[in-house]
């Protein structure tokens, strides 16, 4: 039986890799009935070649939809995937800074995270049967004006039953589901001011309806992460491709090539997209950029492992570190001039305060909650009640909704970029001698990449000590250090970007 057009035949092999059987000089592919011939006529039949096996980002059977219906064409600039022939990027290239090929590690962290913090396929677009409510809620939520009138809408939905009956359908949906209803919860706590509360308090100082309580609850324990609040979930997991992506490319080379829309927008549809929209997408880019960091992260940690801190291979990792550092300042500063030229609302500079706040004002320290109390209750965040609207930047450190901590290198657990947190892991630069802990700004990211730090951080830990020694090894780890800082401080003028206020609204505001 003939192969069909874009499968593999498991039997069947192509030309280039037998004889041709004529003279002429066009490949010939042989397939199933043609070995079974040419076997009958004394011709040896074709080894076998194996099957290939899915990978991660493929599973086998399932394919995303597309709304316009066009076949997905090869975008420009596309690699191949990762396969078992090694590719090398071009020297110079965003997505590998230097060139060379990809490293072999034997450590096994890599193989966690094969595409970094991203999720290993594209987001939901769309959710499906009761769960298209909540799709509809959560877009009416984002766009609200205000935060009061953002709670009006939860509250409409409260009394209607609505939230209490997807809670009772939470298990049957699947994980990748399941992040993509908590997208959508994560958009209505942040648009509400609810970020700071937590399903697991004690202390009702402030309240929400039960059934946005339970769901948020039912979520956190199906994905074994209660505190999804925060910017990987509202930025990883809202953008999607355009177009139907080709199944055989990575997340994160689609990320970087293609087209990316929102799956929650936060600016109405007829309008460009806003700053906090801006933001988002500037964050997920960060992160598809940063995958080559997480490689080269595995890397060090198997060269410390094999071959000690003094070995000229460590010197050549941090440096390869640094040179991504580079690069991802490079994306940053390109896409601050797009999140500078957005339009800013009073509504989105609330929403980053509120998670800006999240952080300072962590519900986790309160008690469990009481039998039957599925209320989302949790500390009074600091500062005033309403929401403040001041840019998020060094001088607010003090105050106590946008802090960043001492300095715009410290940045609010619920808004710093995973990339960061692997980079301080690698370093040994994580500790926090300010308002978060390592554990306090890796609980708001899954289970498995919290291990994927721990275990990072632990392999790694021998490069703390390259700073008070000289030679090559201790400046190729001082110039990884600086970079990492300068790319911080990039990151820290970007969230200041997002929740300033654009020139338009403070010409209006002083009239």
């Amino acid at each position: 039986m003939p192969g069909r057009e874009g499968e593999t035949a498991v039997t069947g092999v192509t030309g280039a890799g037998t004889k041709p059987t004529t003279a002429t000089t066009t490949t010939t592919t042989i397939t199933d009935a043609d070995a079974g011939a040419g076997a009958g006529k004394g011709t040896p039949a074709p080894a076998p070649t194996p099957p290939v096996a899915p990978t991660a980002a493929e599973p086998p059977g399932e394919r995303w939809a597309t709304a316009s219906g066009v076949p997905p064409q090869p975008c420009e600039g596309s690699r191949p995937c990762e396969g078992s022939q090694p590719y090398e990027e071009p020297a110079g290239s965003p997505a590998r800074p230097g060139g060379g090929a990809g490293p072999v590690s034997s450590a096994g962290l890599g193989e966690r995270l094969a595409h970094g913090f991203l999720p290993e396929r594209p987001p939901v677009r769309a959710m499906i049967g009761t769960w298209v409510r909540l799709d509809e809620l959560a877009s009416s939520v984002a766009l609200a004006p205000s935060r009061d009138a953002a709670r009006e809408l939860v509250e409409r939905a409260e009394r209607a039953g609505e939230l209490a009956a997807l809670r009772a359908r939470v298990t049957r949906l699947t994980h990748r589901h399941a992040e993509a209803a908590a997208m959508r919860v994560a958009v209505l706590a942040a648009a509400c001011d609810w970020a700071h509360l937590a399903p697991t308090s004690a202390e009702p100082a402030e309240r929400a309806g039960e059934g946005l309580a339970d769901l948020w609850d039912a979520l956190g324990h199906r994905l074994d992460q209660p505190h999804f609040v925060a910017l990987p979930a509202l930025a990883l997991h809202n953008w999607t491709t355009a177009r139907k992506p080709r199944r055989h490319m990575p997340i994160d080379q689609l990320v970087r090539a293609e087209a990316l829309v929102p799956v929650v927008r936060w600016t109405p549809a007829d309008e460009p997209l806003g700053r906090l929209d801006r933001f988002l997408l500037a964050t997920t880019r960060l992160e598809a950029h940063g995958v080559w960091l997480f490689r080269l992260a595995d890397a060090l940690a198997h060269t410390l492992a094999t071959q000690g801190p003094d070995a000229p291979a460590t010197a050549t990792a941090l440096r390869r570190l640094a040179r991504v550092l580079h690069a991802l300042r490079a994306q940053l500063l390109a896409e601050q001039r797009a999140v500078a030229d957005a339009p800013a609302s009073e509504q989105q500079r609330t929403v980053i305060a509120a998670l800006a706040r999240a952080a300072a004002s962590p519900g986790e320290h309160a008690g469990r909650a009481r039998p039957h109390s599925p209320r989302l209750v949790g500390p009074r965040p600091p500062g005033p009640r309403s929401a403040d609207p001041r840019p998020v930047g060094p001088r607010a450190a003090r105050d106590g909704g946008g802090a960043v901590g001492r300095g715009a290198a410290h940045l609010p657990a619920t808004l710093e970029p995973p990339v960061l947190q692997a980079a301080e892991a690698a370093l040994g630069t994580g500790a926090r001698t300010g308002e978060a802990s390592r554990q306090a700004v890796r609980r708001y990211l899954p289970a498995t990449q919290r291990a994927w730090l721990t275990a990072l951080e632990r392999q790694c830990a021998p490069v703390r000590g390259l700073a008070p020694r000289g030679g090559p090894v201790s400046a190729a780890y001082h110039e990884a250090r600086t970079s990492l800082i300068a790319l911080r401080h990039s990151y820290a003028h970007l969230l200041h970007t997002a929740q300033s206020p654009s020139p338009e609204t403070g010409e209006r505001q002083a009239a």
